[in-house]
């Protein structure tokens, strides 16, 4: 009985733990995608144009 606790533990586990993985990789998906949303919005060189002070 206990191999078979450990076995369902470790299961558990390792699933919990990927879908936290996967969970993670789609926010920085999303924030990946709205950032790139962000860059077009702003036109060519958008991003880099308030840097610096220059014109």
């Amino acid at each position: 009985m206990r191999t078979v606790r450990r076995l369902l533990y470790r299961d558990i586990v390792a699933s919990v733990g990927f879908v936290a993985l996967a969970f993670l990789a789609l926010f920085y998906f999303i924030d990946f995608v709205e950032t790139l949303g962000d860059a077009g919005a702003k036109g060519p060189g958008g991003a880099r144009r308030g840097v610096g002070g220059g014109a």
